[in-house]
């Protein structure tokens, strides 16, 4: 044993003996004590506790010492005598190799919580995937476990209910939704839903797609309950997030579509999620130029830009609906893009596409709403407004004209949603 003396002119003397190894089980509630009694600021002499020194697990409070008969002026303390620790610069310090230190490695930590949880849910370490265990084989049934390992490892098959009702869900979202938010194309989607229950191989995005659109089908769809399309839906969320850490890419542009898919879903529900989530696909549209003409697109056929293009198309729409719902100024401007569609020339031009000419009246909207939320509202405003829109009605082709008198439209192409032979 030794004493130790310790000068502290303003605190009361006192005396504790001290070990330098704490008992198994009594080092939480050490740090707690030291915590607690560090972070007041002594008031005597105004002093404060650095932040060091609150988390040191070295300091110990006041209050569990004892007293001692001493002057005021000087408090001792006996301490257990530790090992001896050699000063001497000359002895050369022992070189350590590095990654040797296997606490701190990134597969240490890993597999230190897969062994706590499966301790904690009673399963066996051995029932735990290894680091190389998991196959493009297993993706299919297992696609969850690396990201959320408290969920029940499902699969689209598991969820499948039968293929006459999955019919139903994906034509009430082709029939209906995706016909003001042209997200999917019709032929597609019906060959990915035959694909999937024909057993055949299909990739990542396309699971992807049609997972969410039979999510978002089954939402819209008259008595369906509200479990099924919960579970499609969570389950497509975390096969997304999966198949985006799995990505090569850091932006995928394939993950355009499902992020629209889900702001269709959640719009309803969770229009402030849905914002958020059109931002991220906006975001990711820009990176891969879908809002620049097709020059800008090289490497892409003609045919799978224009498709392209009808996607961007479709977020402007998206964004233009929920700047209405919040009442916030659109993501979408002609600040934010270049996009010559956004352009008064480009409004005027007659086209005879449904999807088109939703997209021009939506970039009119955000132009009135940009307007309107920085305080520029005035009677001429609205005449400008009406006029505008009284010359995209009177613009729009025939097929695409509705008549108030007889309740109908002129001239209508009928959509009969079905898969296509």
């Amino acid at each position: 044993m030794r004493l130790v003396d310790c000068v502290y002119p303003n605190i009361p003397s006192r005396k504790a003996t001290l070990s330098t190894t704490h008992p198994a089980g009594t080092f939480s509630e050490i740090e707690t004590s030291v915590t607690a009694s560090t972070t007041s600021t002594s008031e005597g002499n105004g002093d404060s506790v650095s932040e060091s020194a609150i988390t040191s697990p070295n300091i110990i409070s006041s209050k569990d010492l004892l007293p001692l008969h001493s002057t005021s002026s000087t408090n001792k303390a006996s301490i257990d005598e530790a090992a001896e620790v050699v000063s001497d610069p000359s002895v050369p310090i022992q070189a350590v190799e590095l990654g040797s230190c296997k606490e701190v490695s990134t597969k240490f930590l890993l597999d230190t919580l897969a062994s706590q949880y499966a301790h904690k849910s009673n399963k066996g370490e051995g029932n735990m995937l290894g680091e190389d265990e998991l196959t493009e084989s297993d993706s299919a049934t297992v696609p969850f476990v690396t990201i959320s390992i408290h969920n029940s490892l499902i699969s689209l098959d598991e969820q499948l209910p039968a293929k006459t009702i999955a019919k139903g869900w994906l034509t009430t979202l082709l029939g209906g939704p995706n016909l003001l938010f042209r997200i999917c194309n019709e032929a597609e989607s019906w060959k990915l839903l035959d694909a999937i229950y024909a057993n055949e191989h299909i990739s990542r995005a396309s699971k992807c797609s049609i997972w969410f659109q039979l999510a978002a089908g089954c939402q819209f769809t008259a008595g369906a309950t509200e479990k099924s399309h919960v579970r499609l839906f969570e389950s497509g969320c975390r096969y997304l997030e999966w198949c985006i850490e799995q990505a090569d890419e850091v932006a995928p542009l394939w993950a355009v579509p499902p992020m629209l898919l889900i702001c269709l879903y959640s719009m309803g529900s969770k229009p402030k999620t849905c914002w958020l989530t059109l931002g991220a696909a906006i975001r990711l549209a820009q990176v891969h130029n879908l809002d620049r003409e097709s020059e800008s697109h090289g490497s892409l056929p003609s045919e799978e830009y224009e498709r392209w293009r009808e996607v961007w198309r479709t977020m402007i729409s998206f964004d233009a609906w929920l700047a209405v719902t919040l009442g916030k100024p659109p993501q979408i401007s002609q600040t934010t893009t270049q996009d010559s569609f956004m352009t008064p020339k480009e409004f005027t031009s007659p086209d005879d596409s449904i999807e088109v000419n939703m997209a021009k009246l939506s970039v009119f909207i955000s132009r009135f709403l940009a307007s309107l939320c920085r305080g520029q509202w005035r009677a001429s405003t609205q005449e400008s407004f009406f006029h505008t829109l009284e010359t995209w009605a009177s613009e729009l082709p025939q097929n695409l004209r509705y008549s108030a008198s007889t309740g109908g439209a002129l001239s209508s192409q009928a959509y009969e949603a079905g898969p296509v032979s």
